[in-house]
């Protein structure tokens, strides 16, 4: 779990693209739970 939180870091701090940090972060936090869907809610 820890390096999925560093890649998700590395990940928001890449880019100023709302949508590619979102999709970047659901594909990140999905493998590591080993998820095949995720959600986020705002």
């Amino acid at each position: 779990m820890p390096v999925a939180l560093n890649s998700i870091n590395l990940i928001i701090h890449s880019t100023l693209d709302f949508d590619q940090i979102m999709q970047k972060t659901i594909s990140e936090a999905s493998k590591a739970i080993e998820c095949e869907m995720v959600a986020i809610s705002f």
